[in-house]
Parts: structure tokens; C-alpha cells; sequence
């Protein structure tokens, strides 16, 4: 009850400032009928607010309530003036309404000062020595950061993807950058007998890796009412399959000739929670987490270790030309993002490389969420009250010292 009276109030405020879309306000919250709709039943103990121009009733002993957008507000006695709208920050655009304009790289938020990227490689130069990485969908993105930065510790490396000529460039490039060789192999995870000939060259070229890093995968967003069943299986094949494929037929050679390794998978912060418009993808990353700490588990013994990255967003071609393709949405995750920006593929990497180290060695089946703490300001029940003015919360203060029987 007393939640869903300070609910309706935050409502009432938050609507005389300007429209909202009802999603963005908590289910408890009282919402105006529409004109010339029929009276809407009242929940017991809560009665809701009377269409627009007409007066608000009020509860027996409780201070006067603010009325719907369009009228005056009351003052209560003694109270401090209440907020203006203008110069009130806008909130989130109603369904239906005209896109924003497309963002070219979205600005961070103020806050973002205070937790600038390091873009330098954490680790001490050496650290990989006599080291080989292998890691997939290692040509562009943050694989690639992932490479440039394992290649400058010292580490030999070995990308793989579909696409040879782009591995070739990146690995020419990182080459050229670090001095250190990156091996290039053409391999379709999706296939198990192409990954036990890519095993094969990886062999030939640098022997068996003591690091391997999962990051190939595929995304798009859509309805899932409108997911065939090839597109399901698209994801599914590069996302699960491929990691299992790689991850089961390099274990099963390492553990052979006894030697160890640490493996580390790329996934993404709704492998936990599940999204909607992307189901695909959250199934297969999901299902990667439960392999990966399931072979934690078993595999120890034998001198592997398993570990889970789950990075929020961040900026690369690849991910934002599928999931962002008209720029909308970005400036959206920023607001929602505490530190105020997007991450940084080196960042990724920094904390790839050393969960992938000798420092590490004790960690395994551990999941470690990289996200700027957007995941837990999406969960938290009343975040979005962070969106209210100093002016409206004192108005709440008095509301709710001045509410009896609650």
C-alpha cells in the first residue's frame, strides 16, 4: 500500500511535467483514463486520479494531491514552490513517436570524468612469454583488442574466423605494431570437422595454446515471432555450437598430452538475466556459461581453468551495425549507464589478459560482469526515480512525512 501511494505520487509529479510512456513507471503507479472511456475499476485502498480538469479525491487524512497534467498545482501551506517544466530533463520518447536523430558516437555523461578509460595494456610486458593465444573472431573487434594486447605482453598468437583476408590484415598490422608474429588460420566453428583441422594448424604452427579465448559470435535483433528457424540456428551454431566444438576438441587434446591451459568465454550481461528481441543470442551465451562453469568443475583436474566475461556495451563496427543500426539506442544505454559512458575495447582486453595470467591462477568458473554498472541500474526497482528534480523530491518528502497510516 505504502509503496503504491508513493508510486502514484512520483506519477502525478512526473506527469504534470510532461508526458511519459506508462512502460517507464512502475506497475503499481495510478494511471489517467482516456477521455470518454469508461470508469476504471478501483483497487482496494488506492483510489485512482479522475480524468483531466476534474479535481483529485483524496484520502481520508491525506495532504492535498497534485492533479494531472494541464491543471494547476496545488500548494500545500508552508510548502516550497513547486518544480517548473521547463529546463526539466526529457525523458524516454513515447512508442510511436518520431526516431531521434542517428548518433554519431554519443556523448558520455558528465559523470564520466571520473572514471576515464585507460587505454594502456595493464600487465607487465613479458607477462605472456613462451605463451600461445588462440583466439576466435580474432580479426576484428574485441577479439582483435584482445590479440593487440595478449601480442604486446608477449604472447604468440593465433586468430581464427571465416574470413581470411581480414585475418590476414589485422594480423599484419598487430604484427607490425608489437614486433611480435600473429598466426592467421581460416576456421568455420560452426563446423566440427573444420575446427579439428584448424586444431591441426594451430598445432603445426605454434603447438597446442596455453590460453584459448571463445569470442566468435553472431547477433541481430528481431521479434521472435519472427525468428525462422534458420535464423535460430544461425546464432545458435556460432554462438553454443562453436564454442563447445572448439572449447571440447582442444581440452580433449591438452588433457592428452597433459598440459594445461586457461579457456575464456565472451558473453554478455543478459547471458543472466535473458532479453527479449534477441533471444537467440541470450539462449546460446547462456547455454556457453553453463559449459564453461560446468567444465570448471570437471576439467580442473587436469590443469584447466574456465572463466566469463560479460562485457556491457561497448563500442565496435560490428556489434552496433546489427544491434544500433540507426544510432537510436546508443545515447539511450548511456543514460542508463552509473559511470556514464560506454566501455572500451581495451578495457575488454585489459581484464582478459589478466584473467587469462599467472595472477589469475586461482580463479576459475568465475563470471565477471564488465558493464559500468548498467546491469544493476537496470534491475534495481526504483531507479528510475534518479530522473526526479531536487524540487520534486522535496515535494515527495513532505507527501510522505505528512501521509498517516502508512
Amino acid at each position: 500500500m505504502a509503496a503504491s501511494l508513493f508510486w502514484r505520487k512520483a506519477e502525478l509529479l512526473r506527469s504534470a511535467r510532461t508526458s511519459v510512456h506508462p512502460l517507464w513507471i512502475h506497475c503499481s503507479a495510478a494511471l489517467p483514463q482516456q477521455s470518454g472511456s469508461p470508469p476504471l475499476p478501483q483497487q482496494s485502498g488506492s483510489p485512482l486520479p479522475q480524468q483531466s480538469g476534474s479535481p483529485l479525491p483524496q484520502q481520508s487524512g491525506s495532504p492535498p494531491l497534485p492533479q494531472q497534467s494541464g491543471s494547476p498545482l496545488p500548494q500545500q501551506s508552508g510548502s516550497p514552490p513547486l518544480p517548473q517544466q521547463s529546463g526539466s530533463p526529457p525523458l524516454p520518447q513515447q512508442s510511436g513517436s518520431p526516431p531521434l536523430p542517428q548518433q554519431s558516437g554519443s556523448p558520455p555523461l558528465p559523470q564520466a570524468a571520473f572514471f576515464p578509460p585507460v587505454e594502456d595494456a595493464m600487465l607487465a610486458t613479458g607477462s605472456f612469454n613462451n605463451r600461445v593465444a588462440f583466439i576466435t573472431g580474432g580479426g576484428t573487434g574485441l577479439g582483435r583488442a584482445m590479440t593487440t594486447t595478449l601480442s604486446q605482453l608477449g604472447a604468440q598468437c593465433v586468430i581464427a574466423s571465416r574470413k581470411l583476408d581480414v585475418l590476414q590484415k589485422t594480423a599484419e598490422e598487430i604484427t607490425s605494431q608489437t614486433g611480435n608474429k600473429v598466426h592467421v588460420v581460416q576456421c568455420d566453428v560452426r563446423d566440427p570437422e573444420a575446427v579439428s583441422r584448424c586444431v591441426d594448424q594451430v598445432e603445426s604452427l605454434t603447438g597446442l595454446p596455453d590460453v584459448i579465448i571463445n569470442n566468435a559470435a553472431g547477433n541481430f535483433v528481431c521479434p521472435s515471432e519472427h525468428l525462422s528457424p534458420n535464423a535460430w540456428k544461425s546464432i545458435t551454431d556460432i554462438v553454443l555450437n562453436g564454442t563447445a566444438f572448439i572449447t571440447l576438441e582442444l581440452g580433449k587434446r591438452l588433457i592428452q598430452s597433459q598440459r594445461g591451459a586457461s579457456f575464456l568465454a565472451i558473453t554478455t550481461i543478459y547471458a543472466e538475466s535473458g532479453s527479449g528481441f534477441v533471444v537467440p543470442s541470450a539462449s546460446a551465451k547462456a547455454g556457453v556459461e553453463a559449459l564453461y562453469k560446468s567444465l570448471a568443475s570437471e576439467w580442473g583436474r587436469y590443469g584447466h581453468r574456465f572463466n566469463i566475461i560479460q562485457p556491457g556495451p561497448i563500442r565496435t563496427k560490428g556489434a552496433f551495425s546489427r544491434l544500433d543500426p540507426t544510432g537510436d539506442f546508443e545515447k539511450k544505454m548511456i543514460g542508463r549507464i552509473p559511470t556514464g559512458r560506454l566501455g572500451t575495447p581495451t578495457e575488454i582486453a585489459n581484464l582478459a589478459a589478466y584473467m587469462s595470467s599467472d595472477y589469475a591462477s586461482w580463479m576459475s568458473g568465475a563470471v565477471v560482469r564488465f558493464d559500468g554498472g548498467e546491469y544493476v541500474s537496470m534491475a534495481g526497482e526504483f531507479n528510475e526515480l534518479r530522473r526526479l528534480t531536487p524540487d520534486q523530491w522535496k515535494m515527495i518528502g513532505i507527501m510522505t512525512r505528512s501521509a498517516k497510516g502508512s
